[in-house]
């Protein structure tokens, strides 16, 4: 999370003033030059990775930012006074695609959605990024029905991510290569492509969030309408485009803005405050986030007042002191994980160009904030920020000391105030023990990754350092220059708790009453101090079922117990609205399901032949083409293959929302040209838009107005506001 204040640069927009600002970036001799093997700076000899590109239009200087020489500040110097066709102060470094500005002195991320861009410069940053990458689509023109398999592909990179853990626990080769993991990965994330050094905190970001959202958790409700209702509506649906509303949504909540929920959130997902108090008005405003890492800056001016302050060590550190003094510096002081995280939680004061704009006031106000952990997770991920993307591009050297055992995150979290009911997370255990780190060896732009993690079977450190393996003390693992901390939360009451069930389950198994739960409930509360109350959402389908097309073994997804151990959980953890599960229901399934999935298929099928009747290669005389977006097109493939249902089309993508072209844009990539008649058979079905007419296959052409189609006029709710 930052924690300064940020205003827009002015000085990016100034590269969008001239015609064709790509067209350095796009020439073949200026991508020839960068792949060259000789390339390097044009005052001096110096290589990759710290060389510079000029972002000016009519500049292909190429310079270098080392601590000797500096090339990329002279030019900057030199030109700053010109403005003619924008600065020469946006740089980027061809390696490492980082863009800065040296007038704000300042990266400029696009990918990042808090960074004050605005759309046009964030398409045109993300351009560049994806040229230097040699990533862009070079698809010849084609029908869009023939989208390459690789779009059309609905294996999900957590199927890849099971096979691999499968792999790695099944011990059947002491080597495994992830061969199909790796593949989807750089398939769904171009910049993973390639065999470039990449940011092991930024992978495993990406890896956490894609099977956070391939992942959720069923809805937490029951659907309303009937059986009846759903098949008879299916039956009549196909002409009018509203089979999508009647059959039942997997992802809905009856929740309005209910946040979703996933096997990855319940472990890595913990809350952040920040509280801004405005020292005019005196008043309070506070923000959670979820976050699923902490990045904590190694700040050594905490060091010594908090060794003061928090005399005592806990016992990892005492027991560990030993094995860093060799790494301790001048005057016997270290700086410890404790120290970095009070400068992160430390009150801020807001002054100067950072005057926190106050709503109460209604002007820019001296403030002071303070970050408080709200709730922690089951899993603590804390990123120590040891590489400076500034200027330079350096990395932090400094020894962290960090604990190894009983980490208690106490000191660093918000006390609930008097009145707040305590809840399940808000009582829970802050003591953590440390399981696995990552480290990096090596410089900037040029280093590798080292991984240690603790056995949970046998309790042995080991070094996973490519395809070798080695057996770590803990006091050599202490001594380990961490980038990356990952800590399992440790509760002595919950594991006793667990023993003594489990016991009771094995010992009373087969005599008396019993009853069916969730597995995936059971397992967290195997695993998680907070498993939340039992629910069977976790398998039953909208209508209290159990769908035994989307489920053909039911018997995997519960566990019996006895109906003591039952009355055990309840008493404990509660039991929300969700309807109790009977062997009957294990084989009875859905047939409301099963008749939602019929209708389903035969509309894939209507519309693949449908479709495939009426679509060309091309336009005949006095015909136009219709763009629209690949984005969407894709999950129309997905539809087809078995995916779920697309919604409207929406070429927002490409289009603003008056209907102008966005810039940048470029054909297969963001949009594509169907004729007419496909046209208008998906908007009569799906709706959305804005249309977007052409009479050569080019977004940038001449416009064409066409009429709005007849069978949607008398639906204004999903009628276009434009027709550009």
């Amino acid at each position: 999370m930052e924690q300064r204040a940020r205003t827009p640069c002015q000085h990016v927009n100034s590269l969008l003033t001239v015609n064709l600002p790509l067209a350095k970036i796009d020439s073949a001799a200026f991508k020839k030059q960068l792949t060259s093997a000789s390339l390097h700076c044009d005052l001096c000899d110096t290589k990759m990775p710290r060389l510079w590109i000029c972002l000016h239009s009519n500049c292909r200087a190429i310079i270098c930012n080392t601590s000797s020489h500096a090339h990329v500040l002279k030019h900057f110097d030199t030109y700053k006074d010109s403005t003619e066709n924008g600065y020469h102060s946006v740089y980027i470094n061809p390696r490492a695609l980082t863009i800065w500005c040296y007038e704000c002195g300042r990266e400029l991320n696009p990918l990042d959605k808090s960074e004050l861009l605005s759309p046009d410069v964030r398409t045109y940053l993300r351009t560049v990024i994806r040229s230097l990458q040699g990533k862009r689509n070079k698809s010849p023109e084609q029908p869009f029905v023939d989208v390459p398999a690789s779009r059309q592909s609905i294996c999900k990179l957590s199927d890849h991510f099971l096979n691999f853990v499968k792999a790695m626990w099944s011990g059947v080769s002491p080597i495994y290569i992830p061969i199909q993991l790796v593949t989807e990965i750089k398939r769904t994330f171009e910049g993973f492509q390639g065999y470039g050094q990449e940011d092991s905190q930024e992978f495993l970001c990406f890896i956490l969030d894609r099977l956070h959202e391939e992942l959720p958790y069923p809805p937490s409700s029951i659907s309303t309408f009937s059986a009846g209702y759903a098949i008879e509506n299916g039956r009549k649906s196909h002409g009018n485009g509203s089979l999508s509303h009647t059959i039942s949504d997997g992802n809905h909540s009856s929740k309005q803005g209910a946040t979703k929920r996933s096997i990855i959130s319940d472990v890595f997902e913990g809350t952040l405050e920040s509280k801004i108090r405005c020292l005019h008005c005196k008043k309070d405003f506070e923000k959670e986030d979820r976050v699923c890492e902490l990045l904590i800056e190694i700040d050594k001016k905490f060091k010594s007042k908090n060794q003061e302050r928090n005399g005592e060590s806990s016992s990892a550190i005492g027991s560990m002191f030993g094995a860093v003094t060799g790494l301790v510096g001048i005057g016997g002081k270290i700086l410890r994980l404790q120290d970095c995280l009070s400068a992160f939680t430390a009150t801020e004061t807001l002054m100067g160009d950072n005057q926190y704009e106050c709503e109460s006031c209604g002007k820019k106000r001296d403030g002071q904030k303070t970050l408080r952990i709200k709730t922690l997770p089951e899993t603590l991920c804390i990123m120590l920020k040891r590489f400076r993307r500034d200027q330079y591009f350096s990395k932090i050297g400094t020894y962290v000391q960090f604990p190894m055992e009983d980490f208690d995150m106490r000191p660093f979290c918000k006390e609930p105030a008097d009145h707040e009911e305590k809840n399940e997370k808000s009582t829970a255990s802050t003591i953590y023990d440390l399981y696995a780190l990552i480290h990096h060896k090596g410089a900037f732009g040029a280093g590798h990754y080292v991984t240690y993690a603790k056995n949970p079977i046998d309790k042995n450190w080991y070094e996973f350092d490519d395809t070798f393996v080695t057996r770590k003390t803990p006091a050599e693992v202490a001594k380990v220059e961490a980038y990356v901390l990952f800590y399992q939360k440790k509760s002595l009451e919950k594991q006793a708790e667990r023993d003594e069930i489990l016991t009771q389950i094995e010992k009373e198994s087969g005599y008396g009453q019993s009853r069916l739960i969730s597995r995936l409930w059971f397992n967290r509360w195997r695993f998680l101090e907070a498993p939340g109350p039992i629910t069977n959402y976790d398998f039953i389908c909208a209508h209290g079922a159990i769908n035994l097309l989307k489920y053909p073994k039911p018997l995997n997804l519960v566990v019996r117990i006895p109906e003591k151990v039952y009355n055990r959980f309840v008493m404990y953890y509660g039991h929300d609205d969700s309807p109790s599960i009977t062997e009957a229901d294990l084989q009875s399934g859905c047939p409301v399901c099963e008749q939602e999935a019929r209708l389903i298929d035969e509309r894939r099928k209507r519309e693949q032949m449908d479709i495939a009747s009426i679509d060309t290669n091309e336009i005949g005389p006095g015909e136009y083409w219709f763009l629209i977006s690949s984005t969407w097109l894709a999950s129309w493939h997905a539809f087809k293959a078995g995916g779920p249902i697309p919604g409207p089309i929406d070429n927002t993508r490409f289009l603003n929302a008056n209907g102008t072209p966005k810039p940048h844009m470029q054909r297969s990539v963001h949009y594509r040209g169907v004729n007419e008649r496909v046209w208008r058979y998906f908007y009569r079905i799906y709706g959305g838009g804005p249309i977007c007419v052409r009479a050569v296959l080019d977004l940038y052409s001449q416009p064409y107005y066409p009429p709005q189609p007849a069978d949607r006029q008398s639906d204004s709710s999903n009628r276009p506001r434009s027709f550009y």
